[in-house]
């Protein structure tokens, strides 16, 4: 995916992104920022693939994935968790190569550093 087609995606994805944030602070208050970023990331996952379940690779992903995001800025944070979850369900359709994921991975971490703590 280009740098153009993966703003574009990430532009895309806010609107649902502020509202599913918003629903699950409602819902879940007492939820820490990270575990919201977890949740966020698997179910943008979940919604673009289609597949309910994660898999062993999946969740040792998230793991590795969420540690290494700087929880400081937040929005920024999570923006970037429900992003990349939903790159990840567009490999498991096979239309992203785990090449490209990981350019939109990054793409898609400054995104959420431009845009979303401003």
């Amino acid at each position: 995916m280009s740098k153009e087609l993966t703003i574009d995606f990430c532009l895309r994805l806010v609107p649902n992104f502020t509202k599913l944030v918003c629903e699950l602070q409602k819902l879940h208050p007492e939820w820490s920022v990270q575990y919201l970023a977890g949740n966020l990331m698997e179910f943008g996952r979940g919604q673009t693939s289609g597949i309910v379940e994660p898999n062993e690779k999946d969740l040792a992903f998230y793991k590795s994935y969420l540690a290494a995001l700087n929880f400081d800025q937040a929005q920024s944070a999570l923006f970037s968790a429900y992003a990349t979850g939903c790159l990840m369900g567009l490999v498991q359709n096979g239309e992203l190569t785990p090449a490209q994921f990981i350019e939109s991975v990054e793409i898609s971490r400054q995104f959420a550093e431009n845009c979303m703590d401003t």
